[in-house]
């Protein structure tokens, strides 16, 4: 790629400017054009960043490593190489490469976020907070940070400073930088402010796209063909979302359509991932696959239709969408919201979660299901091995009121408006469902701010999903 006539420090110019234009197959091509030229450890450094964002992490590894031999204090490349050995499956080691570089990276903030988030995958969730903690501390406004700070402080009911969080991130959606909708989404924006978040972080996928995969055009609908429809999504496993959609996946006619899924789901309770994937003509694995290969893997398909069943939620792959794999694409399910995107046409809604008087809140077109767009299993199975309301902890002429959410959908307003029903209802009772172990004190503690004492409030654990229908029925309401 090089001219002879190229110096280390042109060519070095070259590969920064490709890399900052999103061209990272042509940055690292002439990151390593340069490093034939011998050892030069800020490109070993960008190259290896390059190398992790290509799908590449253990040369990434190496070439971080380079870096460090050459100036063992280069905060940037103790942070890639964090991030190499934690998608390698190497996560102490990654911590040990996070800790380096905040003590010598330009922004500490950076490697703090990204071993809070390491801690948080790890369920070492003390360490999560306390990381993210560290990292606002050293930026109140790095967007990374914020948005984990909110979904941490909602994850476990700690709302000390949640409301300067919020309007952090508030001034970071005015500015126009990219911020993850799925932070703000309970926290009360506006649909205005929604938007202008959900805009700016579409940007952001479609410029991670054209750096992942060129541009193309999708292909025209062939005359007479089978329509084919693919599905994206990390649902396929033991998840909420896939068991209430897999009787539709089921149901859908089959002489007309051809079915694909694109699944990058964990490896999780075979039985059932291999009962919802057994409704699809063509099952395809992308869950290693960086945002290019996948891409084309979809787009060697010929798609005329392609649904993403994530949007901002957790595991979403925008960027996937961003380089528009099919003519027609939308968005189902996943994420209750409009994406704010130009790379998706349709979403699917209802008159109660897409109100027509919300419309403007949206970009894409609407396709309103005449009652719900959210399905139900028709058939479950139900293990009621109870009995009693005391088998499950619960007073027996009480009025139970349950709370079967995750802790992260619970807010300051939705506890204001239980308390105010307990204090009005003598009989009644909170029971929660508690997906998070760490989170009973902090309710605790915030319902006996309300004036609700500790012994009308009752907790469960999480359990496997018959047993967990069947305790449906020793609620009230």
């Amino acid at each position: 790629m090089a001219d002879s006539g190229d110096t280390m420090d042109k060519l070095f110019g070259r590969a920064v400017a490709a890399q900052a234009n999103g061209d990272l197959s042509v940055a690292r091509q002439l990151y390593e054009a340069l490093l034939a030229h011998g050892t030069h450890g800020d490109a070993s450094t960008n190259l290896s960043i390059c190398l992790f964002l290509l799908g590449d992490p253990a040369r990434a590894e190496g070439h971080a490593r380079d870096a460090l031999a050459t100036d063992p204090d280069n905060g940037n490349a103790h942070n890639n190489l964090g991030l190499a050995l934690k998608v390698q499956g190497r996560v102490e080691d990654a911590v040990a490469a996070f800790d380096a570089s905040a003590r010598t990276h330009p922004q500490p903030a950076v490697p703090l976020t990204n071993l809070a988030v390491l801690f948080q995958a790890l369920g070492r969730q003390a360490e999560a907070l306390s990381a993210v903690d560290r990292a606002l501390a050293s930026d109140p406004f790095y967007p990374q940070a914020v948005e984990l700070g909110i979904a941490l402080r909602m994850e476990f009911v700690r709302w000390q400073d949640l409301d300067r969080l919020i309007a952090s991130a508030k001034a970071l959606v005015q500015k126009g930088i990219p911020f993850n909708p799925y932070a703000l989404f309970t926290c009360c924006l506006d649909p205005a402010e929604l938007l202008r978040a959900q805009a700016a972080y579409a940007r952001q996928a479609m410029m991670d796209a054209r750096a992942a995969a060129p541009w193309q055009a999708p292909p025209r609908r062939r005359a007479g063909a089978r329509l084919k429809i693919g599905y994206v999504s990390s649902f396929f496993h033991a998840h909420a979302a896939a068991y209430l959609c897999a009787e539709v996946l089921e149901a859908q006619a089959r002489s007309d359509m051809e079915l694909f899924a694109y699944c990058y789901s964990p490896d999780r309770d075979q039985a059932f991932r291999d009962r919802i994937l057994a409704h699809f003509d063509h099952i395809r694995d992308i869950r290693d696959l960086a945002t290019g290969e996948a891409v084309e893997v979809i787009r060697a398909d010929e798609l005329d239709v392609l649904v993403d069943l994530n949007g901002y939620s957790n595991g979403g792959r925008m960027g996937i969408l961003a380089a528009r794999c099919a003519p027609v694409q939308m968005h189902w399910f996943g994420y209750p919201g409009g994406l704010g995107a130009p790379f998706i046409d349709y979403i699917i809604g209802d008159r109660y979660t897409t109100p027509v008087q919300a419309s403007d809140a949206y970009r894409e077109h609407i396709i309103r299901m005449p009652y719900s767009y959210f399905p139900s299993a028709a058939s479950r199975v139900v293990d009621d091995r109870f009995g009693s309301r005391s088998a499950l902890g619960l007073p027996e002429e009480a009025l139970v009121l349950a709370v079967f959410n995750q802790t992260r959908k619970l807010t300051p307003i939705s506890f204001e408006m239980w308390a105010g029903i307990l204090s009005q209802v003598p009989k009644a009772v909170l029971w929660f469902w508690l997906n998070q172990p760490e989170a009973r004190e902090p309710i605790l503690r915030v319902l006996a701010a309300r004036g609700i004492a500790p012994e009308r409030v009752f907790f469960s654990p999480s359990m496997e999903l018959p047993l967990h229908l069947a305790r449906f029925r020793y609620a009230d309401l």
